[in-house]
């Protein structure tokens, strides 16, 4: 059985000052990535008309959308982590700490798949952080996952108009070895497994006279995780 050879697909990113428009001749933050699902959504329904043949009538195209993400191993100050973890939690940083708020931060994302003469794109704007998953193990790496939510995209043979690209972090990936964990009120001193876990409850607002969103508004944030330890 033929695999896919996943060091010829490039993932790259970049923070939008309007959701839903790539800004002009983007420098893309190429991300590190161990899988990525995003979908280029056309939903179309078909016609309910009498027909004489029998036969499914025309598809109609009735909305036009994006949604999906990657996977990630962990990389402290990582510049595509940091942009996706602020598009996650709508906030902004102060120092090392990333406050949650209210105020979106979209990112365009690029995916290529190099395919010879004809590289293979998927172009996608208005990207909401909707979920973001942090899992420690011990003895292990750290990794995550992220999902969004979009407002357009689009299979296309180049990439975003007049993009220039940066190159992806080089530290090292993060282990839970180097981990220290503090917490109040409670006193756990041998912990084996932790996952973090935050939902934004995205949602899509859909209008008259457009295909795509006119925007991607935020739910109630809801924040789970949890922990075993040794007692």
């Amino acid at each position: 059985m033929s695999r896919a050879i996943t060091n010829l697909i490039r993932l790259s990113m970049i923070a939008e000052a309007t959701a839903g428009t790539t800004p002009a001749t983007p420098a893309m933050q190429i991300a590190r990535a161990t899988s990525e699902n995003f979908e280029v959504l056309r939903n179309f329904v078909h016609s309910e008309e009498f027909n004489a043949v029998s036969q499914v009538n025309d598809q109609i195209l009735v909305n036009n959308r994006a949604q999906g993400g990657f996977n990630f191993e962990w990389s402290a100050s990582d510049p595509a982590i940091e942009l996706c973890l602020t598009s996650a939690l709508w906030g902004a940083w102060s120092s090392d700490i990333l406050l949650a708020g209210i105020t979106p931060a979209p990112l365009s994302i690029e995916t290529k798949f190099e395919a010879g003469a004809t590289d293979e794109y998927k172009l996608l704007t208005g990207m909401h952080g909707n979920e973001l998953l942090l899992n420690f193990n011990a003895g292990a790496k750290v990794d995550g996952t992220m999902a969004f939510i979009g407002m357009t995209s689009t299979f296309a043979a180049a990439g975003f108009t007049g993009a220039s690209y940066v190159a992806a972090g080089t530290r090292a990936v993060d282990t839970t070895g180097d981990m220290t964990l503090s917490s109040t009120g409670l006193t756990v001193d041998a912990v084996t497994k932790m996952t973090l876990k935050a939902t934004n409850n995205d949602r899509v607002h859909a209008i008259l006279g457009s295909y795509n969103p006119s925007a991607i508004a935020r739910g109630t944030l809801d924040l789970s995780g949890d922990l075993e330890f040794y007692m």
